[in-house]
């Protein structure tokens, strides 16, 4: 029995002498492999100094490292302790000087890779003949590999400045970046008229009021204090007040009258139908943030301080005519009523009224921001526009896989009744169950815009569905699903989003954007279904009505989770401060 048991532990002795020679058979090769020169080199592509470590070169390899660790560790550092640092890299200098970074990175990665390759040249000399030919070779590769890898980050960087460029340009999007002249496209609303018997007419034959004394002044707080709001964009960091953005969707395409132009043709023109109106408020001190969905249809809403005397008593469409006919003497459809027209009105109708800096596409923006503001009570900190088509590359390029929203009802298509989608097609049938769905972005856009639904027709549940997708997208943005598409998800932005606020203020607005998230959101259609009514004025001096949509912001953060604090930072990963959608 003890001559088996010697036996086998020899025999398991031989076999683990055995792997072990075996193991160090491999590491040798792997070492005598590491240590031939376009080997090293292509270490010290993979790391600085890596390349020297494996010819046994510690020091040098230590200190060829050191600025790759070193910006290594202070990136970490920043992820781990104040993730909120990292939105200054879509800041113009900071992006500028990465440029200059990525090229001084590319003269020490490719200067690492030579020096590598030298001292491991002195240990084991290149053969002379079809090796160092190879060799030659194999380090040519390792190079335009480095270059490629650089001049990918390069252009990258140069491609996101061209989008915040385009995005946050002074004259509006790119393709709106010229001043039409005296050329006024046709307009066409594409909604319903205005209902003449909501309003009280009041006698025509009334004479304007001197300015400011008839019709309420901007930022009446007659029942509730306003929250502080963000005038300067120094104090957002602060987060010290609370900030209000206008949210415009123009629901404009190419071949429809009055919508968006063709790009590719010269003296492009923009006409905007603003059909879709949100108003943001975040309180940067908590994260809390609210959405207010404005209807298209509101009537004599009041002007902003810039245009204030733009037309009698101070509103648009100035209460000049009413009793003059059925349609509220406001053109032939009464559309021009409506604030939905008065993008289209600052911008090509009587520009004149709107003393506005920057061409029409900045002018007519500002024009309904300051009357939005003006109908709220709260000065607007800028306005970003979407264009609602542009929307649909848009949520393909931030969400590849789907973006996953929650139908309260089923949303079926009215029979007979045609949904225009991005392409201008005439589309039938479409139908949303009710739960939650994956959908594209075609898709995602028509259960966004799908006005004609069966049992619910009207823009109140349209205007709420917007707001679910737009909370669902924020919601869901994963940084490591945008990353791969980053140059997608680029296009799509700068063809898709403006906003008139200053290409300094975006790290500010993208720290803003990361803490909104659907834990600390409440959103609210400012609707006749819900007791706002459309006519905001009905009458000269009527505030009632006007007091009623400006008391909603003031009291609307109310029962919104904070952002900060313990626990209830909605949306886990938020870094540092808190809170916020961004996360992997």
């Amino acid at each position: 029995m003890r001559s088996k048991s010697r036996s086998r532990k020899a025999a398991a002795g031989n076999a683990l002498s055995g792997v072990q020679v075996a193991l160090e058979l491999v590491f040798r090769a792997i070492g005598q492999v590491a240590q031939i020169p376009a080997v090293v080199a292509g270490l010290s592509l993979l790391m600085p100094g890596l390349g020297h470590v494996a010819i046994h070169k510690f020091r040098r390899g230590a200190i060829v490292a050191l600025p790759a660790l070193a910006v290594t560790f202070v990136v970490l550092l920043l992820v781990i302790f104040d993730r909120s640092a990292l939105f200054e890299l879509v800041s113009a200098k900071v992006l500028t000087s990465l440029l200059l970074l990525d090229l001084v990175a590319l003269v020490y990665h490719l200067w690492a890779m030579a020096d590598g390759y030298m001292m491991a040249a002195k240990l084991r000399p290149v053969r002379p003949g079809a090796t160092r030919w190879l060799s030659a070779g194999a380090v040519a590769v390792l190079v335009l590999g480095t270059v490629t890898i650089h001049a990918g980050l390069a252009s990258v960087n140069l491609q996101t400045q061209q989008t915040l460029n385009c995005v946050m340009n002074a004259n509006g999007p790119c393709i709106a970046d010229y001043s039409p002249g005296d050329s006024i496209p046709s307009f066409d609303m594409g909604i319903d008229s205005p209902d003449p018997s909501t309003s009280v007419a009041p006698d025509p034959t009334d004479t304007p009021a001197p300015s400011g004394s008839a019709a309420p002044t901007p930022g009446d707080t007659t029942l509730y204090p306003v929250p502080p709001a963000c005038t300067d964009p120094s104090g957002w960091a602060a987060r010290n007040c609370t900030l209000y953005i206008l949210l415009i969707g123009g629901d404009a395409g190419i071949g429809r009258p009055g919508g968006q132009c063709d790009p590719t043709k010269p003296n492009c023109v923009v006409d905007l139908r603003t059909d879709t109106m949100i108003v943001l408020q975040v309180d940067l001190s908590t994260g809390r943030s609210a959405m207010y969905s404005i209807p298209r249809n509101l009537m004599n809403v009041p002007l902003g301080k810039t245009d204030w005397n733009a037309y009698p008593y101070h509103f648009f469409p100035a209460l000049r005519a009413y009793g003059a006919s059925s349609k509220l003497g406001c053109g032939n459809t009464g559309s021009e009523c409506i604030i939905d027209y008065m993008w289209h009105d600052a911008a090509f109708v009587n520009p004149g009224k709107y003393p506005y800096p920057g061409n029409y596409f900045a002018r007519a923006t500002k024009a309904v921001e300051e009357s939005i503001g003006a109908l709220m009570g709260v000065p607007m900190s800028g306005t970003v526009v979407v264009d609602l088509l542009g929307f649909v590359n848009l949520i393909d390029a931030l969400a590849p896989n789907g973006l996953k929203i929650n139908s309260p009802y089923d949303v079926r298509q009215i029979p007979g009744s045609p949904y225009t989608n991005s392409v201008a097609v005439h589309q039938y049938g479409l139908h949303f169950p009710k739960g939650v769905q994956t959908l594209h972005g075609e898709m995602a856009l028509a259960f966004a815009r799908l006005r004609h639904v069966v049992a619910h027709d009207s823009d109140t549940y349209r205007t709420a569905r917007q707001q679910l997708v737009l909370s669902s997208l924020l919601d869901q943005l994963n940084p490591c699903e945008i990353a791969p598409n980053i140059t997608s998800v680029l296009g799509a932005v700068k063809g898709t989003i403006w906003t008139n606020m200053d290409w300094n203020d975006a790290p500010q607005l993208a720290a803003v954007a990361a803490k909104i998230h659907t834990s600390n959101l409440k959103t609210y259609q400012l609707n006749s279904s819900r007791g706002y009514a459309a006519n905001v004025t009905p009458d000269v001096g009527s505030t009632a009505v006007l007091q009623k949509y400006r008391n909603a912001v003031k009291i609307g953060l109310n029962g919104a989770s904070s952002a900060y604090g313990s626990g209830s930072s909605g949306g886990g990963n938020g870094g540092g401060n808190g809170g916020g959608g961004f996360h992997c």
